[in-house]
């Protein structure tokens, strides 16, 4: 089984590029108040998925409201720091991502972090659906 999360985004460029257009847009938008998108877990269920609470933990960072941002969601630093890494590299020309991917490649699927990281996601959420903020 491949773990490869961030390698995957840097070597296909076109989704990598996608995901990053998609994240930016959203990010930009709710900074002038427009939501384009609506969690539909939450619109179900009512409770939030892990993912919730990412947009306006950026928006709240990004005017220097750092307890409100932790509020929010506590892992947006990891992947505002995903978000850089993949960025950065799919900048680079190929003769210099390619060797990083693969690097990457290997790290990922020998440390297995994102298995670890989902796990560690699912519990944050278990803990903010059984104690809300």
């Amino acid at each position: 089984m491949k773990y490869d999360v961030i390698a995957y985004l840097i070597r296909n460029k076109a989704f990598g590029w996608a995901c990053i257009g998609v994240s930016f847009l959203l990010a930009l938008l709710s900074l002038f108040g427009v939501s384009l998108y609506h969690c539909p877990f939450k619109s179900v269920t009512t409770l939030p998925c892990p993912g919730c609470g990412l947009t306006s933990s950026v928006q709240s960072l990004s005017q220097g409201q750092f307890t409100e941002s932790l509020q929010s969601h506590w892992f947006t630093g990891v992947y505002i720091l995903l978000f850089i890494i993949v960025f950065l590299c799919l900048l680079l020309p190929y003769h210099l991502r390619s060797p990083i991917e693969k690097k990457l490649s290997y790290w990922e699927n020998r440390t297995r972090w994102s298995l670890w990281f989902l796990i560690v996601l699912i519990i944050y959420n278990l803990t903010r659906w059984l104690i809300p903020l």
